[in-house]
């Protein structure tokens, strides 16, 4: 892989993990705000899911290095 193939995937990493991190944070604030359990677990789940997907994409980012 050339530098700046390299440098294209991981700039459409970082956007996408920028993407994710923007989700965790406002599930985060929503779930700080609701009052009732049932609204803190559906936003504190959703920022679950994301943590695990901008896990995921830092994977991603390791790999590119190996290639």
């Amino acid at each position: 892989m050339g530098i700046d193939e390299f440098q294209k995937r991981a700039s459409d990493v970082a956007a996408e993990l920028n993407n994710v991190l923007t989700v965790i944070l406002g599930n985060i604030s929503l779930a700080k705000a609701h009052k009732t359990p049932e609204e803190k677990d559906e936003n504190l789940t959703v920022a679950e899911r994301a943590c695990l997907r901008a896990a995921d994409l830092v994977r991603k980012l390791f790999n590119l290095g190996e290639e």
